[in-house]
């Protein structure tokens, strides 16, 4: 018997989902709070962390909505329409929640083609015609954080619909935690770095002893 079944895979969405919420909290943050003394007092998270950070949310979002994978989200709204009489239902779904599932993916469909493009051409492999010009890459697959972020949230949705209509659980979110936590990291590290300044001594004052 396939260990592939719907509680399955909607269980193991959830698990990733909660670990991209995380990251992308963390990345937007670190984003958000981008200025000439923040990345002077930390250059290894606003340089290399940063973009590995978006690298990883990219390659997860478009695992997760990859056509033809047994644990995506397509399979998951697929299966749960397919085997909705032998699923047992806490609050059995109606066809327009399916229908609502689909329509949410479809209007993130040029924001998935970007990040899937952005994967292919440039972060899983090494695309000659994007290899020496990554302004093209921007050109042919437009991508903002906002859009990072709105994928992310349909993503929560369409999972919450499901689970809700599972077990009738919610799932929670740690974005808001990681957001603060990483804000306060960050105005340590600048404050630090502000100390360690204040106490080199200035080279008029050097050139006057």
């Amino acid at each position: 018997m396939s260990d592939v079944t719907y509680p399955s895979i909607l269980a193991g969405l959830q698990d990733r989902v909660v670990w991209l919420d995380l990251r992308v909290a963390i990345l937007d943050t670190i984003l958000d709070e981008r200025s000439e003394d923040m990345v002077r007092a930390a250059p290894i998270i606003f340089g290399p962390l940063a973009g590995s950070l978006l690298h990883d949310v990219l390659l997860t979002i478009a695992k997760l909505y990859e056509r033809g994978s047994d644990r995506s989200i397509h399979k998951l709204v697929n299966v749960a329409e397919q085997q909705c009489e032998e699923i047992q239902w806490r609050y059995p779904p109606s066809a327009a929640l399916f229908a609502g599932n689909r329509k949410a993916i479809d209007e993130q469909e040029e924001v998935l083609r970007s990040i899937k493009g952005r994967r292919d051409k440039s972060i899983a492999h090494y695309d000659k015609q994007y290899f020496h010009n990554l302004l093209k890459l921007d050109e042919d697959f437009p991508l903002s954080s906002r859009a990072v972020i709105e994928v992310v949230r349909v993503t929560q949705e369409i999972l919450a619909s499901h689970t809700r209509a599972l077990d009738g659980s919610a799932a929670i979110s740690w974005s808001a935690f990681a957001s603060v936590a990483t804000k306060s990291m960050l105005l340590v590290l600048a404050a630090e770095a502000k100390q360690r300044r204040s106490q080199v001594p200035d080279e008029d004052d050097e050139s006057q002893a």
